[in-house]
């Protein structure tokens, strides 16, 4: 069993670049499908996004964190190629911070065209809202 998993650890499609594109390709069909999913000219929804991609990357930062400990704690193939492949596991953290980073970019403009204090944060209007004029 042993050997089994120690040959695995050794794939080149567990390791280095290959990983990286393992992790990062389902985290970016993840996050596009959320935005898809969501009207991203909603503030809340924004946010939602942004939670969302914290939680993504964040699991990577622990792992790339303790990757020198799992070593010394736990010896053995597992923690040794944790170890071998930190970089990549925090390059992936980097990954889903670019995602935050994106969605706060969004959130920024969308409260932008907020009046804090005066009125509630509205929606940019649809094209069919546009022709309608607004009371002042």
């Amino acid at each position: 069993m042993a050997a089994k998993r120690s040959l695995l650890m050794r794939s080149r499609y567990l390791n280095g670049w290959y990983l990286f594109a393992l992790i990062a390709v389902p985290m970016c069909a993840t996050m596009l499908a959320g935005m898809a999913d969501r009207n991203l000219s909603d503030p809340a929804a924004v946010a939602s996004m942004i939670a969302l991609s914290v939680r993504f990357a964040v699991p990577w930062l622990f792992i790339a964190f303790a990757a020198s400990s799992l070593v010394v704690i736990t010896p053995g193939s597992v923690s040794r190629w944790v170890l071998k492949n930190r970089r990549i596991f925090g390059l992936s953290f980097a990954a889903g911070m670019a995602w935050q980073l994106f969605f706060i970019l969004i959130a920024r403009r969308v409260t932008a065209r907020c009046e804090f204090g005066k009125r509630a944060c509205r929606a940019r209007p649809s094209a069919s809202a546009a022709s309608v004029p607004r009371a002042p």
